[in-house]
């Protein structure tokens, strides 16, 4: 039998695994684009920009994950402003611990 086709998801997992993030980003960036609300893609996709160094992606993806998930919005706020911090935008830091 045939296995069932992989999600962009599980491949951007798969590539992760396999060391090869920006090809991950890429698949996780396809699962967004499949179901933008999906908060697991979100969290991988915060993950990986975070792991790359690209904070402000990470950080702006946060608060897009802060929205969604209004139960754990403090603490996703938090990892927020820590990311901002470390691109260097003070200003988004300020507001997202306001928020938080």
């Amino acid at each position: 039998p045939v296995p069932p086709p992989r999600s962009p998801l599980e491949r951007a997992a798969e590539l992760n695994q396999a060391g090869r993030v920006d090809e991950a980003i890429a698949a996780v960036r396809q699962a967004l684009i499949e179901s933008p609300d999906d908060r697991n893609a979100m969290a991988f996709a915060i993950a990986l920009y975070a792991e790359r160094g690209q904070y402000q992606e990470a950080a702006q993806l946060a608060k897009q994950l802060a929205a969604a998930d209004t139960t754990n919005a403090p603490a996703i706020l938090v990892n927020a402003a820590d990311f901002f911090l470390r691109a260097g935008d003070y200003a988004e830091v300020e507001r997202c611990l306001e928020q938080a």
